[in-house]
């Protein structure tokens, strides 16, 4: 059992609906009780269902690299064109 609290008044809780369906933005708390005992989680950037509880985290990366999310990054333009030709090749190659 869960419920969010926002930032412009709402709540919105499990007895309500799926975590899927509720709103995404302006989370300032959660509140979630399993067993006999309640917890509330805020002050965090994200908040996320695993498992049937709710969990909250500053920093997604190690939960996106665990879901299979690749990262992309910024390089050097003579490495990005590079690898781009290798693309273009490979492109070509699978059009045969």
């Amino acid at each position: 059992m869960w419920r969010i609290y926002y930032d412009d008044g709402r709540t919105f809780g499990s007895e309500e609906g799926s975590w899927a369906e509720a709103p995404a933005d302006g989370v300032l708390f959660v509140l979630q009780k399993y067993g006999d005992k309640i917890e509330t989680l805020s002050g965090n950037d994200h908040y996320f269902l695993i498992d049937g509880d709710v969990a909250a985290t500053g920093d997604p990366g190690p939960l996106m690299r665990k879901l299979g999310f690749k990262f992309g990054r910024w390089t050097s333009h003579k490495r990005y064109e590079e690898i781009g030709r290798r693309v273009a090749a490979d492109a070509k190659a699978w059009a045969c």
